[in-house]
């Protein structure tokens, strides 16, 4: 993730999965399910930053 991305507040689908590591239809699974937030701007689809990182600090404590 670039400093530009770590700052950046939302991103849309094609960044959230690159960033998150996870395929476009988990992504879109996870946020069908209510397990990952996110906005729709117009027509696109945002899934904010403090949202992201919730979603992965959830994955991790269900690991252990």
């Amino acid at each position: 993730m670039s400093k530009e991305e770590a700052n950046q507040l939302a991103y849309g689908v094609k960044d959230a999965v690159r960033i998150l590591g996870i395929s476009r239809s988990l992504l879109y699974q996870e946020m069908k399910a209510g397990r990952i937030k996110s906005v729709k701007v117009g027509r696109r689809t945002l899934i904010r930053r403090v949202d992201a990182e919730a979603w992965l600090e959830q994955k991790a404590n269900e690991n252990y």
